[in-house]
């Protein structure tokens, strides 16, 4: 009878276990999400990083050309 009683109040949405489960769910997805924003915010720095590095190269040999003139 127990058990068939777990099983009835199993798939309530409001009970205090099944509450609690899905608010940790809740947060992990909350959790997962940020950080795939944020790696997806560092791909973004590491290209913008990678594009400045690439200018400054580029503007620092046209200066060593310019004064070898």
């Amino acid at each position: 009878m127990k058990q068939r009683s777990r099983a009835r109040i199993q798939n309530w949405p409001n009970t205090i276990e099944n509450m609690r489960t899905r608010r940790i769910e809740e947060r992990y997805k909350r959790l997962e999400d940020e950080e795939l924003e944020r790696r997806r915010i560092d791909e973004e720095e590491d290209a913008f990083n990678q594009a400045k590095r690439l200018e400054a190269i580029e503007k620092a040999n046209k200066k060593m050309h310019d004064a070898q003139d």
